[in-house]
């Protein structure tokens, strides 16, 4: 089903600067369905090959078991996205000890991220459940292309919530490793959690956390570094998703709501950080490549979805060629499953 899993892990493009425009969106009705499964709620991308993507949905169990959906993206002549070709693939946990039942109820998945690895499997990160007690820990889960679970990684104990009742430390609720990407030119992979640690709420930082691979079919965890978060929004800002664009560069999607009146606002930012001769646990240095919440107002789409939904961007991936080489992303947006809002999937040219 997946014939080209191997290209996507040595086909992600660089990127060599930070100049962007959308080129076109793609709504997707929120009652669409893909072989009799609501697509919605997607909190991630993947390019397998240059008409091949990935979608990872999130929704704890809601709307069926944790999937991903695969599509088939074109571009028409006028670069809008054709996209084709959806189907679904529901992941077996059955033997993975987070689907242990506790008094009688499954312990559920919540995944965010997605990567895929050297020998083929991908990688999912998974900000757990804390829904009920004992509570299902965050962690990174290798699946094979077929959907069958294979192994789970838990991250360093900082990130771990506590065995007892009270939450004094680790990931708090749906706030887990948000973003996920693969380095390249590195041979690592970036993960980043949405806001700061329990023990850390009250400190302007989140933590970005390396996992490398450093012998065949395991992984485990290199450095941590703490990255700045702004703090002054009407409602919690925080990290959505990362990407490597270059070697040591790490694009940071930046994610708010604030409050404009009596209107909800979306404040959408993109920064580049360096990892280059910074140290763990040190803290990052960023700085603005895109203010995206400027580009849904300017004329051009002032009267499209883009300036009348709320833009819950999740997904960052490698989007299509242009006809002249040009590179592009794609940021997907994670509708949260609501009837009125569709899933948006827009087309950045790459300058």
């Amino acid at each position: 089903m997946f014939k080209s899993i191997f290209f996507c892990f040595f086909s992600q493009a660089v990127f060599a600067n930070s100049n962007f425009e959308i080129l076109s969106f793609k709504a997707i009705d929120a009652n669409f369905k893909a072989q009799n499964q609501l697509v919605g709620g997607l909190s991630a991308a993947l390019k397998l090959s240059e008409n091949e993507f990935v979608f990872v949905s999130d929704d704890r169990g809601e709307h069926g078991q944790p999937r991903w959906f695969k599509a088939q993206i074109n571009l028409s002549l006028k670069n809008e996205l054709e996209i084709s070709n959806w189907q679904v693939q529901t992941i077996d946990f059955s033997k993975s000890a987070t689907q242990k039942k506790v008094k009688n109820k499954f312990r559920k998945v919540d995944l965010e991220g997605i990567a895929v690895l050297p020998w083929g499997n991908f990688l999912l990160s998974n900000e757990g459940d804390y829904n009920f007690f004992p509570r299902s820990n965050p962690s990174f889960i290798e699946v094979k292309p077929t959907g069958e679970f294979a192994k789970e990684y838990f991250p360093p104990d900082r990130y771990l919530p506590d065995k007892k009742a009270k939450l004094t430390k680790g990931i708090r609720n749906n706030l887990g490793f948000e973003g996920l990407s693969f380095c390249k030119e590195n041979n690592f992979w970036i993960v980043a959690t949405e806001a700061q640690l329990k023990q850390e709420e009250k400190l302007n930082f989140v933590r970005f956390l390396q996992i490398k691979s450093e012998m065949a079919w395991n992984l485990s965890f290199g450095k941590e570094w703490k990255y700045p978060i702004d703090t002054h929004h009407s409602f919690r800002n925080g990290v959505s998703e990362v990407f490597c664009n270059n070697k040591n560069k790490l694009w940071v999607l930046e994610r708010a709501v604030s409050l404009e009146g009596l209107s909800l606002h979306s404040d959408l930012k993109l920064f580049e950080v360096d990892l280059d001769k910074v140290g763990s646990d040190q803290t990052l240095v960023k700085k603005l490549i895109w203010d995206m919440s400027k580009i849904f107002k300017d004329e051009k789409w002032k009267n499209s979805l883009l300036s009348n939904t709320i833009m819950n961007i999740e997904g960052i991936a490698e989007g299509p060629n242009l006809k002249d080489g040009s590179k592009t992303l794609l940021f997907v947006t994670d509708n949260n499953f609501f009837k009125t809002i569709p899933t948006i999937i827009l087309l950045v040219k790459v300058k």
